[in-house]
């Protein structure tokens, strides 16, 4: 089995930001990188 240490969400939008500061909070030893590519958001 294996660990999840790095979490990244491209072009997060309206949901893929807060359910990645959810997880960032929850989960402090994961790494979650958030990107969005639309530059208007």
């Amino acid at each position: 089995m294996f660990q999840i240490k790095r979490i990244c969400d491209i072009s997060a939008g309206h949901v893929g930001g807060p359910k990645c500061r959810v997880i960032a909070r929850m989960c402090p030893e994961i790494t979650v990188t958030v990107v969005e590519v639309n530059g208007s958001r």
